[in-house]
């Protein structure tokens, strides 16, 4: 975790040290630009291009203008050359390009968590609507850790939503679930990304409300290393549920495959940080014991607006569209409905921004939300998976209530 945290406030300062002053949070060009970030190589590509799609089609609905204003949309990779995900370099160097930007408007980004907690001080010091698809990580709107969330808000103003319910509601609906299922004695297991730490304090704080025993709390690598040692100690405890609750899904298939072999009958759960397509394909005959997390929810199938969005999805695709679209769609229509109601003054970030946080109940393709005053949806649902046929495949739906 710290060489993660070093990493990623390394990528910031060096891109805070070439902005120089921030730019005017008014945008007197006729062009307004919208730029998304996201990995578009690596574990989460295919997702990523789901959501990128959705953000197009969004776009394409509306046309090219807004009140006058030519929009202009730009797609960043923040997946490094060489990287199999996103890296802080690369994620500062895309909000340092918007952010640098005098006709930029808004930002969709980042699908990680760790992505955003890097773009989010470029972007906030610029003044600008930031939107997250999937970030779920509690620290980027809640106190979560030290600092948190105030270091991402250097402007103190606050200028990010998310459209996913925040690790608070995630950690509650699993152990609800848990709950149920009667697994009261219970081992967490995490790797060094922020997303797994932030997971980690999350389910600690809701086991200890729900009075189920946390028997163990190990980190382990996200390298390519032997853990077998560390799931025997573990196992010597007779955990009844395992929950490996870091982002590396290269880890959590060796950790949960591990598990599976020791405590074969122990529940085996990885949280939506690790919910990539790569990791069912990774979990080899521990696939059937093991369920995932994911705040990824299909539309549901009594909603006209997302049956509408997925038959002109089908359309300009020529396929369905995955969960993910729907999430990349909302984020897009979203910023062009906020600057469609500033009206004449669509140039002015502080106005966008406004309109994007007026409280508005939103009846959308994800559902009916409201994005509160901290940036966090009310939305509160996440998915349990199972995985068959190297597929994830949705099982229940977990409500946790507000975050």
């Amino acid at each position: 975790m710290r060489c993660v945290a070093l990493a990623v406030l390394a990528a910031i300062a060096v891109a805070l040290a070439g902005c120089g002053s921030a730019p005017s949070t008014r945008v007197t060009s006729s062009t307004l630009s919208i730029y998304t970030s996201l990995p578009l190589r690596g574990d989460r590509a295919a997702q990523s291009r789901a959501i990128l799609r959705g953000e197009k089609l969004a776009l394409n609905e509306v046309g090219s203008q807004i009140g006058g204003k030519t929009i202009g949309f730009s797609v960043l990779d923040d997946a490094g050359p060489k990287a199999t995900g996103w890296t802080p370099e690369q994620a500062a160097k895309n909000a340092k390009t918007a952010a640098t930007n005098p006709t930029t408007i808004a930002y969709i980004g980042d699908v990680d968590s760790g992505a955003t907690a890097v773009s989010l001080p470029l972007t906030n010091e610029a003044g600008m609507l930031q939107v997250s698809p999937l970030s779920g990580y509690t620290g980027l709107t809640r106190a979560s850790d030290k600092g948190e969330p105030a270091k991402y808000y250097p402007s103190q103003e606050r200028t990010f939503a998310r459209l996913t319910p925040n690790g608070i509601v995630e950690a509650r609906a699993l152990v609800s679930w848990l709950r149920v299922i009667g697994a009261e004695r219970v081992a967490i297991v995490a790797d060094e990304h922020q997303d797994g730490q932030g997971t980690v304090r999350d389910l600690s704080v809701a086991l200890a409300k729900d009075r189920l025993d946390v028997v163990d709390d190990v980190r382990i690598s996200q390298r390519k290393e032997d853990v077998s040692k560390p799931v025997r100690e573990l196992a010597a405890l007779h955990p009844q549920a395992v929950i490996y609750a870091g982002a590396s899904p290269d880890a959590a298939a060796r950790l949960l495959r591990a598990a599976h072999a020791e405590l074969p009958n122990a529940k085996l759960i990885a949280t939506s940080a690790a919910a990539q397509g790569s990791l069912a394909k990774l979990l080899g005959s521990a696939a059937p014991a093991v369920h995932v997390m994911s705040p990824i929810l299909p539309p549901n199938a009594g909603n006209a607006e997302a049956r509408r969005v997925a038959r002109a999805y089908r359309r300009l695709f020529g396929e369905a569209p995955p969960a993910a679209a729907f999430y990349g769609y909302e984020a897009m229509r979203s910023v062009l409905q906020a600057i469609a109601d500033a009206g004449t003054r669509s140039g002015d970030r502080k106005v966008v921004i406004a309109k994007y946080f007026d409280g508005r109940r939103r009846d959308s393709v994800l559902g009916s939300y409201e994005i509160g005053r901290q940036g966090d949806t009310t939305l509160d649902e996440y998915g349990l998976y199972g995985v068959s046929g190297h597929e994830l495949t949705l099982e229940a739906t977990l409500r946790g209530g507000p975050g």
